[in-house]
């Protein structure tokens, strides 16, 4: 058995699907699959759009950076 906190897995599921829609071609197929096993559970989302370059994986989980951005540098 697992537990999820379902308004926070909503939320992303919204955010990644509105990126989807914001950032592929019209027309495009936007996929949403939700597997369990004993384990836990798996969601995957695939769309045809353009993915993220390499470096930009690393922000994709940073609230209110975007691709392309880059951190702010923090000075003590």
């Amino acid at each position: 058995m697992f537990w999820l906190d379902q308004g926070l897995v909503e939320q992303i599921i919204v955010n990644i699907v509105r990126n989807g829609l914001q950032h592929t071609p019209d027309k495009s197929t936007i996929t949403i699959q939700i597997m369990t096993t004993d384990e836990g559970c798996t969601i995957s989302i695939e769309d045809n759009g353009t993915g993220f370059k390499e470096d930009d994986l690393k922000l994709v989980f940073d609230k209110f950076l975007e691709p392309g951005m880059q951190k702010p540098e923090v000075r003590g």
